[in-house]
């Protein structure tokens, strides 16, 4: 778990926050991006006006930053609540966690709330304590397993 403790601001008050990461996408799905959108300019400026063309790339250029940047993963516990991504579920539904060192298994992985990045192989798989939750465990990327499963582990008991 981290040695440190943030203060940030949620609402009216201040939360602990005692795990952070951010799993934004590869630097290579950039200079993809960066392909795609100059063969679009290239065929988008030999047809049409520049005034439209420009428009075209521009929203597209608009669409694909909005689409990879939206793609970034945050993971935050904060006042003993877990928040990967926009799912949030707090500590005392949590029964552990551990560092989940293998594929992806069909049985047990069938009911499991996956939560993955196809770019970070590292995952954490978090066991609920919540008897009226249909998923038994979330699975989790991350590429702090270790730090990530300590900091679960924490807040699960209490």
């Amino acid at each position: 778990m981290s040695s440190w403790v943030s203060l940030l601001p949620t609402g009216d008050r201040f939360a602990a926050v005692t795990y952070e990461e951010r799993l934004p996408v590869p630097w290579t799905w950039w200079l993809i991006a960066l392909g795609l959108l100059a063969s679009l300019a290239v065929a988008v400026y030999a047809y049409l006006d520049p005034l439209v063309a420009g428009a075209i790339v521009g929203v597209a250029t608009g669409v694909i930053v909005v689409g990879l940047v939206g793609y970034t993963l945050r993971i935050r516990i904060a006042d003993d609540t877990l928040t990967v991504g926009r799912y949030r579920i707090e500590g005392r539904y949590l029964a552990g966690a551990r560092v989940d060192d293998g594929e992806l298994r069909g049985v047990e992985d069938g009911d499991a709330h996956l939560v993955l990045r196809s770019y970070v192989k590292q995952k954490v798989r978090i066991t609920l304590a919540d008897p009226a939750d249909p998923r038994p465990s979330w699975v989790v990327s991350t590429r702090r397993p270790e730090e990530f499963a300590a900091a679960v582990a924490s807040i699960a008991e209490g």
